[in-house]
């Protein structure tokens, strides 16, 4: 229940509470000062959560993060527990893991100069040179056998551009800003437990959250900022708004694709390969099968993932989620999933985990369109596709009392760990201009 009954009884108001608007309230709590988040769902979390369908919990989006999510939880004293994961990548009849295996290890010794000409150019002497170059021209120039080109240019692959899209410099900023996603971890109990314990602490600390309360406007007003909001005005001495990417609309930026779902039940029977939360199905080069989707075709080959989806409940089944890319649609009449694509996936998970269809019990299509009905978000991993000169503004925005977080501000990237970094640097924003 919300205690905010006035429109001064808020010293800092935070809009969403997404895993961005929970961090920063917990760290503004931490400091002493009072805030207040409000979130227009009836539900904490965002993309971080799981719900239902027809009877089986799957995961809405978040399901893996780095270390640097787990540091900084501990650091703020939220109890979350988490277990190494690994990724397991299927190119071709190769298998190769992150964190390496003897495969991955392996295609790295076989190719000593490719690695020390990548290492050089993504965080050494030659990083300025390369920082704005593409991913793909960048890899296809540092290694000549095609096995490492394909697999260095996954990361593109996993946040929904095209490898010549994607900048080399995103590569250096995983190490540059900590986010630790050489070593994935998912939260004991599932993204549920993540989102439980980040409400609960910050509750604990007297903060307050009110649901089905959404933002509409904000204006700068004597001794703070008033907003606007579905039930009524708030008057606060400052806002974080953990924004979402519509003030950039104005620069005509390409969207990323967005991503489809198959949600799948399977019998409890099915063994999923220990140790290993996400599978990926990386065909060949994707800068080609990539390239058709960007170009509106659909590829003979081309990539998706599934991961087993975490849960605080004991079910007499296991969920998976299945994503991939579809063409680029842009101004279509929306997105159908064909028996070809679909036979496709089944296909080439039955190959990878033997079994697979033998265990399926339920399944289920979510367009991006539907993605975004259910949940009231957007599915596209990169919302916009940057263009090299392009900066993420910091926390502060251009009214006065109203700081930015989330993944449209300052750090780069589009995950988790970017965004819970933005939360802390608008709550030390808010500090510092309090102090």
């Amino acid at each position: 229940m919300s205690t905010l009954d006035k429109a001064d009884d808020c010293e800092v108001l935070i809009v969403g509470a997404g895993l961005s608007g929970l961090i920063a309230g917990i760290a503004l709590q931490l400091k002493g000062r009072r805030s207040h988040i409000i979130e227009r769902s009836a539900r904490p979390g965002g993309l971080c959560g799981n719900y239902t369908s027809d009877g089986y919990e799957f995961t809405i989006a978040c399901n893996d993060f780095g270390t640097g999510m787990r540091d900084t939880l501990k650091a703020l004293g939220v109890d979350v527990e988490f277990n190494k994961q690994k990724t397991l990548i299927v190119t071709d009849d190769r298998r190769y893991s992150l964190p390496p295996n003897s495969a991955t290890l392996g295609l790295l010794l076989a190719n000593p100069r490719g690695i020390y000409r990548y290492y050089r150019g993504v965080f050494g002497a030659d990083a300025r040179v390369h920082a704005d170059e593409g991913l793909s021209r960048f890899v296809d120039g540092v290694f000549r056998d095609k096995r490492p080109r394909a697999l260095f240019k996954l990361p593109a692959y996993l946040m929904g551009v095209a490898a010549d899209d994607f900048p080399v410099s995103a590569l250096a900023d995983e190490v540059k800003y900590k986010f630790g996603y050489h070593q994935p971890l998912t939260p004991v109990g599932g993204p549920n437990a993540l989102v439980t314990a980040l409400v609960e602490r910050y509750l604990e600390l007297g903060g307050d959250i009110s649901y089905n309360r959404e933002y509409l406007a904000s204006s700068a007003v004597a001794g703070g900022v008033r907003v606007e909001t579905s039930r009524g005005l708030i008057d606060a001495a400052k806002v974080i708004t953990t924004v979402d990417w519509s003030s950039h609309e104005a620069r005509a930026l390409r969207r990323g694709l967005p991503i489809s779902v198959l949600h799948v039940a399977l019998d409890r029977s099915f063994r999923y390969p220990s140790g290993v939360h996400t599978v990926v199905h990386y065909p060949g080069d994707a800068g080609d099968w990539f390239a058709e989707l960007e170009a509106g075709r659909q590829p003979g080959r081309f990539g998706f993932h599934l991961y087993r989806c975490g849960s605080r409940h004991a079910h007499d089944y296991q969920a998976v989620n299945i994503y991939f890319y579809q063409p680029r649609n842009d101004g279509g009449t929306g997105y159908a999933l064909s028996e070809e694509v679909e036979v496709y996936i089944f296909d080439a998970i039955e190959r990878m985990l033997p079994g697979f269809g033998a265990a399926l019990l339920y399944k289920c299509y979510v367009s991006p369109e539907e993605f975004e009905r259910r949940h009231r978000l957007s599915s596209r991993v990169m919302p916009y596709v940057m263009p090299a000169d392009f900066s993420k503004p910091t926390s502060a925005g251009e009214t006065p009392g109203v700081y930015g977080a989330g993944n449209a501000c300052h750090p780069p990237g589009d995950h988790a760990g970017a965004a819970i970094q933005s939360a802390l640097l608008a709550a030390e924003a808010v500090m510092e201009v309090s102090r």
